[in-house]
């Protein structure tokens, strides 16, 4: 990255600075003003103390003890976020990252978190600019300065979804650049330990590409089984009955009408932070697991199958692997549980944007208009006047505010998976001996 740039290039670099500036600035002012900031980065920190001091991180009651004991007095009550920073979801492999941070106080840790989600997401989007540039940098530029922008809900909620999915953005461009290796093995193996379902396809795609794709996915495997064992096993000797309890937390948030639910009842399913699957959509249909669970699987298997198979039969080249890593970044939002801040993996798709907008421009301007809609739809300052207008219009229009609040995101993620799925198709570069191609 260290060659002069053009005009066009620095341009293009510069917007994406200047969207890098106002998610700071903007991420810093909303999450000093929120109510409750960082819900959930309390989610991690405190069963994580819990763990350092030897006790039951998915124990309700440990962890409420150490959160009075350390924390900054919210209210631990039925109408506060007691539950939700309490009821420790997330999977052991996931203390890699924050037990490091939890041996700070907190005060201190909650400042780090924050500042490693900014650089973490800002270097992501400098890393996809990087494989852009030669194809239309300012456009990219543009795309990945906007995301920044508008990624503020990061920075309010704390989530450690950024962390994972800009450390599986830089782990591609290490992997497909043939740069700093070790880093990029390191690095997608612990956004797959941290979180799997935002990243499993990233890891899928190095997989079933082969060769030395598939080589770095394999050591990226074994170098997430090597951190986790001690991790588990450490676990398992302070809370020998840790995966019920994971089970019973899990369950506390998917109950009817639970916050992770995805039906018009939810607590907590369309807000600023709303769930974006297909489920969402689905259960407006019939508000059963039973019903939209199985619909949004059957919904997506079959976009997910063909995408494998192209996979499997497409050169491993730079192109190839950004044609198929922007139609798997909206397909994997969509078959499962996920929420407005997991689409900053959208990141993925500027790339394969670029390289379609520089070969053709009809065809291009096509995919940069849907493109440009689902980046619209998902940016943080839009959907929160989106959720504005929602709520004024509810009482009079209650359809309206169904179709703006919750159909819109899913249903252009879905149109967005089919385009680059179409994309991949269209430009995939397929080869019997499946040479290695080192073009940018």
């Amino acid at each position: 990255m260290a060659h002069k740039l053009s005009q066009s290039q620095m341009d293009g670099l510069r917007l994406l600075l200047l969207g890098g500036m106002v998610f700071i600035l903007f991420g810093i002012a909303l999450e000093n003003s929120a109510s409750t900031p960082q819900v959930d980065f309390r989610m991690m920190y405190f069963p994580a103390r819990c763990f350092l001091d030897h006790h039951d991180p998915y124990n309700a009651s440990n962890v409420s003890s150490v959160y009075l004991s350390e924390g900054d007095r919210y209210s631990l009550n039925s109408n506060g976020p007691q539950p939700i920073i309490t009821q420790y979801v997330y999977p052991p492999t996931a203390f890699l990252v924050t037990l490091p941070v939890a041996l700070l106080p907190w005060a201190m840790a909650k400042t780090v978190w924050l500042f490693l989600t900014f650089l973490s997401l800002i270097l992501a989007a400098v890393f996809i600019w990087h494989l852009s540039e030669n194809q239309a940098p300012i456009l990219a530029g543009l795309l990945a300065g906007w995301l920044l922008a508008n990624s503020e809900s990061l920075a309010i909620t704390g989530t450690i979804a950024g962390i994972a999915m800009s450390l599986a953005i830089a782990s591609i461009w290490c992997i497909t650049r043939e740069r700093f290796i070790p880093a990029g093995i390191l690095f997608l193996a612990v956004s797959l330990m941290v979180k799997p379902q935002d990243t499993a396809l990233i890891w899928l795609y190095l997989f079933l590409a082969g060769g030395v794709y598939r080589k770095r996915a394999l050591q990226a495997l074994a170098a997430a089984t090597a951190l986790s064992l001690p991790i588990v096993l450490s676990l398992w000797a302070v809370a020998p009955h840790w995966l019920a309890e994971l089970r019973a937390n899990l369950a506390f948030f998917f109950a009817i009408h639970g916050i992770n639910t995805p039906g018009l009842a939810s607590a907590g399913a369309h807000g600023i932070a709303k769930i974006v699957s297909l489920q969402a959509i689905l259960a407006v249909i019939h508000d059963d697991p039973r019903f939209y669970n199985p619909a949004s699987y059957l919904l997506c298997a079959p976009l997910l199958i063909i995408w494998a198979w192209k996979v499997l039969h497409l050169d491993r080249s730079i192109r190839n692997a950004m044609y198929s890593l922007a139609a798997a970044a909206p397909l994997s939002l969509l078959p499962t549980y996920h929420r407005l801040y997991d689409t900053k993996l959208l990141l993925l798709v500027i790339p394969a944007c670029a390289m379609q907008w520089s070969k053709s421009r009809k065809l291009g301007g096509m995919v940069l208009a849907c493109t440009a809609v689902i980046f619209i739809l998902t940016s943080d300052i839009v959907n929160a006047a989106l959720y504005t207008f929602s709520r004024q219009t509810n009482e009079i229009a209650p359809a309206l505010t169904i179709a703006v609040q919750i159909f819109l995101v899913p249903f252009f993620l879905f149109v967005t998976g089919i385009v680059y799925l179409s994309l991949m198709l269209r430009n995939g570069e397929s080869s019997c001996n499946a040479a290695v191609h080192k073009g940018s």
